[in-house]
């Protein structure tokens, strides 16, 4: 930055909370995927997505003692429902109702002491759906789509290390009874089942904690070994979740692993490859995952953050820019794809901004916000809130609100690197929020765009 840009945006300097950076923690990713991750504060233990209608499209997370609601378009995260159960009784898995229990709302499982089914209403009130009977140390939950062989069930997994395990399903009318009685079985978590067309064929498949292994439930109860024949797991199965054989994730089962803390890629043919390395936390409780409803993005609980994997870079704009004293709204866009190693090719832009005007780039790794700021709304939390280097002044023909201020964020963070607090820049899967300020004299001296939020790519 020169001496001018130094000089012209020192009071933003003393205006913003500045705070010390702190790097993000890494999650490694398979080359020709993204990784996004959205710090939630809490440790995360099961993960679904609304399919709509007054859930939204938001995703939902089960914490301890409450859900948690977070947008994915722009990263913002709030509490939802709470009064569930705490400790080791805290919730450990979430699905929606599709149709086969007729109500749509969201279900959670509560584990051991409260050994049931719990229903979240659309207000975020809670209410027992099903308890005690065939449930006795709840671990995860599925439902099915309507039509399909295994009925109008909601189904869980029940497994403690000295109590057994099974499977017990639970109906419309909130009855529960055995629909596996766990022979063979000494510890089960994850349960999914293939897609429609899948190579996998139309089963029910779980994790054997204890002895690494994977096994396919037909819809009569029936359990064989997965594969039929060949090695056996050999990896701590925590949860399971099946790939669109048609999506971007192909028709794989995917697992998370509480041992190697990965998650694991399984073929229909038994052949399982690393797809995810370098997970924080696998414990039994978090490593929750779900695809979301158009089989397009793998979300992933890795203690207290959401992973969000994606084939195309994770970008969206959100929050409502200042009008100009044009009366416009300057709006950010952007083209190419953040990368952590690429040193060009991401360009950030504002267009309709105040012509031939000195302008920057504010950004943070903290998420987004909506705080009063210079007539405006900042759309940053002010928490580790960094600027670029001054972008210049605008193009344009003044007075007019034509002009446009640009940055490329790869060439930016790659001079950034070597210490400097802003490195997080370059740290693949770190989410990044931001948002154009430029100057407007008769704006009450500032303008500001809408806001961009991206995750970094390899």
């Amino acid at each position: 930055m020169n001496h001018e840009g130094k000089a012209r945006c020192g009071w933003l300097a003393a205006a913003l909370l500045a705070s010390a950076g702190l790097a993000s923690a890494q999650v490694l990713q398979v080359p020709g995927y993204c990784i996004r991750r959205i710090p939630v504060g809490h440790e995360i233990t099961g993960i679904a997505h609304a399919p709509g209608g007054a859930f939204g499209d938001d995703v939902y997370l089960c914490t301890n003692g409450a859900v948690t609601r977070v947008d994915l378009d722009s990263g913002a995260v709030s509490s939802f429902a709470t009064g569930l159960a705490t400790g080791t009784g805290r919730p450990s898995g979430a699905a929606f109702d599709t149709g086969v229990l007729g109500t749509g709302h969201l279900y959670v499982i509560q584990n051991l002491e409260t050994k049931g089914l719990a229903e979240v209403h659309p207000d975020g009130s809670v209410v027992t759906f099903s308890a005690g009977g065939t449930l006795f140390s709840c671990n995860d939950v599925v439902i099915p789509e309507p039509g399909g062989p295994f009925g109008s069930f909601a189904y869980v997994t029940n497994g403690t290390f000295n109590l057994g395990a099974s499977i017990s399903r639970v109906d419309p009318a909130q009855v529960n009874s055995t629909f596996h009685p766990g022979t063979g079985f000494k510890t089960i978590i994850g349960l999914d089942w293939p897609k429609p067309g899948s190579a996998f064929g139309n089963a029910l498949f779980v994790g054997e904690y204890t002895d690494k292994l994977l096994y396919r439930v037909g819809s009569s109860g029936n359990t064989t070994p997965f594969p039929n024949a060949g090695p056996a797991f050999g990896q701590i199965p925590e949860d399971l979740a099946f790939g669109t054989p048609a999506g971007a994730f192909g028709d794989f089962l995917y697992v998370t692993t509480a041992d190697t803390r990965k998650v694991v890629r399984v073929s229909s043919a038994g052949v399982s490859v690393d797809f995810v390395t370098g997970l924080q936390a696998m414990n039994g409780y978090n490593g929750d995952l779900a695809f979301t409803v158009d089989g397009e993005a793998l979300l992933l609980a890795d203690g207290n953050n959401l992973v969000v994997i994606s084939k195309e870079p994770w970008v969206s704009t959100y929050c409502v820019a200042k009008t100009t004293s044009c009366g416009t709204l300057p709006a950010i866009s952007s083209t190419g794809m953040p990368s952590s190693t690429a040193t060009s090719g991401f360009v950030v832009t504002a267009t309709g901004t105040k012509a031939q005007k000195f302008g920057l780039l504010l950004y943070t790794d903290r998420g987004p916000a909506s705080l009063p700021f210079q007539g405006g709304t900042l759309c940053l939390v002010s928490q580790n809130l960094r600027r670029s280097v001054a972008i210049g002044d605008s193009t344009g023909t003044p007075p007019a609100c034509d002009g446009t201020m640009s940055i490329d964020m790869n060439a930016f963070a790659q001079d950034l690197l070597g210490g400097n607090p802003a490195a997080y820049l370059k740290i693949a899967g770190t989410q990044i929020n931001c948002q154009f300020w430029g100057r407007d004299t008769l704006a009450n001296g500032s303008l500001l765009s809408d806001a961009l939020v991206y995750g970094i790519c390899l």
